[in-house]
């Protein structure tokens, strides 16, 4: 079950890869969920990549 999750994921990210290519904007909230968002896309191979936290 956890791996279809993850092929779903990884999925999706590859469709943003295919839109945006290299250019896409992940911005981090230092969750899992955000951090689970970039290692997806950067498994998918966009390179480079903006990134960005929110202040605090």
């Amino acid at each position: 079950m956890v791996r279809e999750h993850a092929d779903r994921v990884l999925a999706l990210a590859g469709v943003a890869v295919k839109l945006y290519g290299d250019n896409i904007q992940c911005p981090l909230s230092a969750g899992y969920d955000s951090r689970m968002a970039l290692a997806a896309l950067r498994a998918q191979g966009p390179n480079p990549m903006s990134m960005s936290t929110a202040p605090g």
